[in-house]
């Protein structure tokens, strides 16, 4: 696998437009970064078959997410079907990349060992050691995969659980490359080590400078920021941003960059802007299951997102002076978060629409969009089928969330490599 990459000239910006090509399984494949990973569950994209996802996107040009957490229950079929996991789940053209744990499910906490890793799968718990997981691994024949990893840190972690996060994971890894470099199975796959360290500054540069050196890695995941399921859409930006900045200053430039988590749209873009490659798509998951659609809107700026609170100041100097990115950010500021210098851009990015307002709204999710489910249904009648419980409404909220933050995900790049980023508008549609 060849990825090449090139940077945005932007003041502040460290935002990176590049392409993943030359992948040995599907050699006709181009991917585009920064890129939105397709969530699955047991290898297939959540509420869809194969037919309804060919309606939303082009299967061709994707890349599909395959937790081992809730895929691990596949190993004895994909062992002995022999083809891999892309081709067991019916999507051979699709770029398979395995994770350890899932971004949508919170993992317990307390768990791993020295020696192994928990998972938690819908039989209960698995303990992976380095060895049982590249098992796993040979048997799906992922096109990238991340090494075993201990990523067992968040917000509250202590820094000597942090540097055991470390150890483990550095022990774990150099078992993984191991195999790796004596697997036939593995031969075509990408390696990806995975930097831990929690928010210990400290840990995070020795590890990252660990693995930076290692011939055999292809990329990078930046994990151990949270404990994965819905508490990561309440985290801001401001929260990592020391971590992100000092974990990439040691890695190197030509090569791919991965996070985890259901990162809301805003973060999303400071993290496009910090350079960070992939993102999954656990988010479109999770606003469907709750019985949201997306309904945020983004355009054009040609500076980079303000998010601390140091710059919302900035951003009222400027207001006058600037064209509409300029004056949009602002509108969501109210005059008690201009006083207290906390400018909040996004207050709502989807619709509720198990909300009884939406009872008799003969109206589409979003008028201008082309998704199916906004060109032939309306919000009463999904909002019908959500009270129902009918299956059918979280089929047609993940189309249009889908499709919709593909489409998000395609404007970066088109902007980026104009020179541009994107500001979010956020309002009901």
């Amino acid at each position: 696998m060849k990825f090449t990459v090139r940077p945005i000239d932007l003041p502040s910006c460290n935002l990176r437009i590049g392409k993943l090509s030359e992948i040995k399984r599907i050699p006709n494949t181009v991917l585009l970064t920064p890129l939105l990973l397709l969530y699955s569950k047991g290898g297939s994209v959540t509420h869809m078959t194969r037919e309804v996802l060919e309606m939303v996107t082009d299967i061709s040009s994707q890349a599909v997410h395959i937790p081992l957490s809730n895929s691990a229950q596949c190993y004895n079929g994909v062992k002995h079907f022999k083809e891999g996991i892309s081709s067991f789940a019916g999507l051979h053209e699709c770029l398979s990349y395995c994770s350890v744990q899932d971004p949508a499910e919170a993992t317990r906490v307390g768990y791993n060992e020295k020696t192994s890793i928990t998972i938690w799968t819908h039989t209960g718990r698995k303990q992976l050691t380095a060895d049982k997981y590249m098992d796993m691994m040979e048997a799906f024949r992922p096109d990238m995969y991340q090494a075993l990893c201990d990523g067992d840190t968040n917000t509250e972690s202590s820094r000597k659980r942090s540097q055991k996060a470390v150890d483990v994971s550095t022990s774990l890894f150099l078992s993984c490359a191991d195999r790796h470099t004596k697997s036939q199975s593995l031969k075509d796959s990408a390696l990806l080590a995975t930097v831990e360290g929690g928010y210990d500054l400290e840990a995070r540069r020795q590890s990252a400078q660990m693995f930076s050196r290692h011939p055999l890695v292809q990329g990078f995941v930046i994990d151990g920021l949270h404990n994965n399921g819905m508490a990561v859409e309440q985290m801001s930006y401001d929260t990592i941003r020391p971590v992100i900045t000092e974990t990439l200053k040691y890695l190197p430039e030509d090569k791919l960059r991965v996070l985890h988590g259901c990162w809301r749209p805003d973060v999303v873009l400071e993290l496009v802007q910090a350079g960070i490659d992939v993102f999954d798509s656990s988010l479109v998951y999770l606003a469907a299951e709750r019985g949201c659609a997306f309904t945020f809107t983004y355009h054009a700026c040609p500076h980079p997102v303000l998010s601390n609170e140091d710059q919302c100041s900035r951003v009222i100097e400027e207001e006058q002076k600037e064209n509409g990115c300029i004056k949009n950010v602002t509108q969501n500021c109210k005059p008690d978060d201009m006083q207290t210098k906390t400018c909040k851009r996004i207050t709502d990015y989807e619709m509720n629409l198990n909300d009884k307002i939406y009872f008799d709204d003969l109206s589409p999710i979003m008028r201008d969009c082309k998704c199916l489910a906004c060109t032939k249904h309306t919000r009463a009648y999904i909002h019908h089928l959500l009270n129902t419980r009918e299956m059918l409404a979280s089929v047609l909220l993940m189309i249009h969330n889908l499709h919709h933050y593909q489409k998000f995900f395609e404007a970066i790049r088109e902007n980026g490599k104009k020179g541009q980023l994107l500001a979010i508008n956020c309002h009901p549609s």
